[in-house]
């Protein structure tokens, strides 16, 4: 039986009507099933809270009034790597794709054949050694008919340097008549941390000494999210570290002239509550920014929030992501804008025929998941 606290019972032993407002608020509320599943299934969104109460240090994501529902979900699976850990929409048709195992970028069609229909290594022109061939690419974005691309710019796990995490190059793009064409264009750049260290856009925060840490620990040095800008910038998206429980995006203004040899300048830095975690997947539609996060304390489904580029409250996107999925990239294709969401999930710990997909050879069937989120039925229509 509960009681509310500072309320009298009278003589019936009957709750007052206050006490008996709430319970009935309980029950209700209850019966309506007021969480992230309902919302996927009566089509409306609704205003959750945190599953865990957030540390005072880490303040709590804005999830009310959302912008953005997606009841309908899909999943496509891609065969030639277990994770699409960067990915870009080159156009309507065809998507690229990384991932944080080596400098292979795969290019993939929207529709049809899900195996890729292009692959080109740049371990040449990232003048990596063997040794250093784990690029480790963890963001692209899409400026005019340029890609830019960055690693993860963080330590092994065990602490160790590793020259092809610390890259941010540009490639350009061209389809005619089917025919795709990827090629680089000039220097990689490899000393953004020195350069953030120098330029101090988060003032306080040491970026040298956060580089010699492994990007798994909290105050490491690890990027995971790229996009566009409207005015042709760049905005870095940081997994860690977390600045006072606040989330790290740093504008780069000039990423073509970085890799024609000018030094770096830095603009805008915003600091998001986002409830203490960090950037996995980052793109942008006209002037509307989508992420996703982390489960929060590792436990639950990754969140999904859009964000005006202006505040420091993103607001929450709703839609019920699969329990097992693990979103490290976002696609928004031109014509279909904000109505459909691509996410590439590292799938490198799915099982396959008993075996985990990084276990698999490289010429056996490695797949990652394509996982569309639609206001609609079909995404294809």
């Amino acid at each position: 039986m509960v009681e509310a606290v500072g309320h009298r019972r009278d003589h019936s032993g009957a709750p007052p009507p206050c006490a008996a407002l709430l319970v009935w608020l309980l029950l209700t509320s209850t019966w309506l099933g007021c969480d992230d599943r309902s919302a996927s299934r009566l089509g409306s969104p609704v205003n959750p809270t945190v599953a865990e109460t957030p540390r005072s240090s880490q303040p709590a994501p804005d999830f009310t009034s959302p912008q953005l529902t997606y009841p309908e979900i899909t999943q496509v699976y891609h065969t030639g790597c277990c994770d699409g850990s960067a990915g870009v929409a080159l156009d309507d048709e065809f998507f690229l794709v990384g991932n944080d195992e080596n400098s292979v970028l795969r290019v993939y069609a929207r529709n049809g054949s899900r195996g890729p229909v292009m692959e080109v290594n740049f371990r040449k022109y990232l003048d990596l050694k063997k040794k250093d061939d784990e690029s480790d690419i963890e963001g692209m974005t899409l400026i005019g008919t340029e890609v830019y691309v960055i690693a993860s710019h963080a330590r092994s796990k065990d602490g160790e340097k590793r020259k092809g995490r610390r890259q941010l190059f540009g490639l350009t793009y061209s389809s005619v008549d089917g025919q795709i064409q990827l090629r680089p264009f000039g220097k990689p750049f490899t000393k953004l941390h020195k350069a953030l260290e120098e330029a101090q856009p988060i003032p306080n925060l040491d970026f040298e000494e956060s580089a010699k840490s492994p990007g798994d620990l909290p105050g490491g040095l690890n990027i995971e999210g790229l996009s566009s800008t409207p005015s042709g910038t760049l905005l870095i998206g940081f997994r860690s570290p977390i600045v006072d429980g606040r989330t790290i995006l740093i504008e780069l203004k000039n990423p073509r002239e970085i890799l024609l040899g000018s030094e770096p300048r830095f603009g805008d830095a915003h600091q998001l509550l986002l409830g203490g975690t960090g950037i996995r997947a980052f793109e942008r539609f006209e002037t509307t920014y989508l992420f996703t996060t982390e489960a929060r304390n590792g436990k639950g489904r990754p969140y999904l929030f859009s964000w005006d580029g202006q505040s420091q409250s993103p607001r929450r996107v709703f839609a019920s992501l699969p329990k097992n999925s693990n979103p490290e990239s976002l696609l928004l294709f031109p014509t279909t804008g904000l109505s459909e969401i691509h996410l590439l999930s590292d799938d490198g710990n799915e099982t396959i025929r008993d075996r985990t997909c990084n276990d698999l050879k490289p010429s056996e069937e490695r797949r990652f998941r394509r996982i569309i989120l639609s206001t609609h039925s079909d995404p294809n229509e």
